[in-house]
């Protein structure tokens, strides 16, 4: 996505401002707002409908979160390492949310759709204690695909 559709869907969101995550492979930016001990990321994308025009879109990428202390200063022109703690889930692992992905013409998401991402984000826990007891006391040591199942599992387990 485009920055200034970035910043016109974090408004959307109510998120307070955009990360921008970098390593050897991969360049994310992601929407956050702080809660606690964590920041809870957002990092969209605007896909094209398989079969559809261009201007046929839903919103996809993923939702997570990072340890704020493993993450410097944040801006929309700042790029910091990828903390070790980042953990993403792919949206498309919610059919509740994916449902509702449509963009429309002019870019705004469906205020159905934020309210069901801002129910998965609480969702999230919010400090190291949390991430122990639902997530696993090895969850953060794991690697980031054994991550990515484990939170999915256990977030579509409230999103059910």
């Amino acid at each position: 996505m485009r920055q200034d559709q970035i910043i016109q869907l974090g408004v959307q969101l109510r998120m307070e401002g955009v990360a921008r995550f970098r390593d050897d492979f991969n360049r994310l930016e992601c929407l956050y707002f702080i809660d606690h001990e964590v920041l809870k990321l957002v990092q969209p994308q605007s896909v094209r409908k398989i079969g559809g025009r261009s201007a046929d879109r839903v919103l996809s990428g993923s939702v997570g979160f990072a340890l704020r202390s493993e993450v410097g200063e944040t801006g929309a022109r700042k790029w910091s390492d990828m903390p070790a703690s980042i953990s993403l889930v792919p949206i498309m692992n919610f059919p509740d949310l994916a449902g509702l992905s449509a963009l429309s013409a002019s870019g705004e998401v469906d205020p159905h759709y934020v309210d069901k991402l801002h129910s998965l984000m609480r969702s999230i826990p919010a400090t190291c204690s949390e991430i122990d007891r639902r997530f696993g006391p090895d969850f953060l040591t794991l690697p980031r695909l054994d991550r990515l199942m484990r939170m999915a599992r256990e977030l579509r387990a409230v999103d059910d």
